[in-house]
């Protein structure tokens, strides 16, 4: 074990292998001594080359992959825990300091301490910047924002994306503008109840929102118990997890909302990036289109789809939409491509629309029942209009929107679930949107 801590650093500047590793070689090495129930003096070189043997591949983590190398096709099991990742400072090429996320996969979220928002303005290149992070990384908090005012929100959100805010909810009356859409767990305070599966916000448009902000105004105190959190999965990672015939049966596939019928690709490529991420609605999808027929149509007639009506599209039936859903959702659940952040009074969290999903963590929907302020929980959100939509689509060329209240045009046994909350693929769970 010395001996692996020693070379540790050495094998970091050579190979410029992320710290993650580290946690790899160590559970390799454990598990030769367990092998051999005794002091294995050889164990320490063969955790260094075993890998190399079951895995030519560079380390995924630094690229963006969520499992640490050499996990993914070696036999040896990896134990990835975040829980001991500090917070580092990033080299942004900012104006101001900026740091990761404490506790968080390597390659999620970051933070912003040492600024006043009301009082600063950004450039179009600090602008740029941010927004590019954030394509990278998800999301961003700027911490300690104690006098942020609705109209502050709004004009920080319209940083990013489309630069114009879209407003598309109710208003509570306790909301300081008509463009924040105030969320609590005490109805007479803000609106109860939302988002508590994966998605991304705007599905029922095109295109969806580019960025969406959410304020913490007033945080559940840690004493009562009442976390309050909203989970960030990196659909990337996700993405990077699937295996390479699920990246391409995934690829095919087009989801319909059921609440206007738009159509979003379950795989899009980040414009900002040129990543690959994964989509789904888990609360508002009404259907599953497989276009993968169309491949071939495509090589064969050309350009001319969009003359070939339904022929080659088969809607999902309930078992396969069961599985592509509980799938989905496992990826996001998935430790090493999501955080669960808590809120601090003051925060402003604004995320990347199209580089995570999110949900609302089930603590912050119970009810305050008499417990007071220690209890209660307060958020503003600010959604900006995206900037262009997905299309055009190779598989489905013009089309945008299918209407979903009317009959179903595709095959019998498939899945056509109009209304809002769309597709119930757990009876168990809360839906609200």
């Amino acid at each position: 074990l010395e001996s692996v801590l020693r070379v540790h650093g050495l094998l970091a500047r050579i190979t410029r292998w992320p710290r993650q590793h580290l946690a790899c070689l160590l559970f390799h090495h454990m598990k030769l001594q367990r092998i051999f129930h005794r002091p294995f003096k050889f164990a320490p070189l063969l955790t260094l080359i075993l890998p190399a043997f079951t895995n030519s591949q560079r380390c995924s983590v630094s690229e963006g992959a969520a499992s640490a190398w050499p996990c993914r096709r070696c036999r040896w099991a990896c134990v990835y825990d975040v829980s001991n990742i500090t917070s580092e400072r990033l080299d942004a090429g900012l104006p101001f300091e900026v740091y990761s996320i404490a506790n968080t996969p390597p390659t999620l979220g970051f933070r912003v301490p040492d600024i006043d928002l009301p009082k600063t303005r950004f450039d179009a290149e600090t602008r740029s910047k941010i927004e590019l992070l954030m394509a990278e990384r998800g999301f961003v908090v700027f911490e300690g924002q104690m006098d942020l005012s609705g109209d502050d929100q709004v004009r920080v959100s319209e940083y990013f994306g489309s630069r114009k805010i879209h407003s598309t909810h109710g208003v509570h009356p306790e909301a300081p503008n008509r463009h924040i859409f105030r969320l609590s767990n005490d109805e007479s305070r803000g609106i109860v109840g939302v988002g508590p599966q994966w998605h991304n916000d705007g599905s029922f448009l095109d295109p969806m929102f580019s960025h969406v902000g959410y304020y913490s105004v007033h945080a559940p105190s840690e004493a009562s118990g009442v976390g309050g959190e909203t989970w960030f999965a990196s659909t990337h990672l996700a993405y990077n997890n699937l295996t390479e015939e699920e990246k391409t049966y995934w690829s095919g596939l087009r989801s319909i909302n059921s609440n206007g019928g738009v159509v979003h690709p379950v795989v899009y490529t980040h414009e900002l990036t040129g990543r690959k991420h994964v989509y789904l609605h888990l609360g508002m999808t009404g259907a599953i289109l497989d276009c993968s027929k169309r491949r071939k149509q495509r090589e064969e007639k050309g350009d001319d789809l969009d003359k070939l009506g339904t022929d080659g599209l088969v809607l999902l039936n309930k078992a396969q939409m069961l599985q592509l859903f509980n799938r989905y959702n496992d990826l996001l659940n998935d430790p090493r491509v999501h955080h669960k952040y808590r809120y601090r009074t003051g925060d402003l969290v604004v995320i990347d629309n199209l580089s995570v999903a999110h949900k609302a963590d089930g603590s912050g929907h119970k009810p305050i029942d008499g417990h007071g302020e220690d209890h209660l929980r307060i958020v503003h959100r600010s959604t900006v209009g995206g900037k262009k939509p997905f299309h055009p689509d190779e598989l489905l060329p013009g089309v945008r929107f299918i209407d979903m209240e009317g009959p179903n045009p595709f095959n019998a046994d498939g899945v056509w679930q109009p209304g809002g909350l769309g597709f119930r693929w757990d009876e168990s769970i809360p839906m609200q949107n």
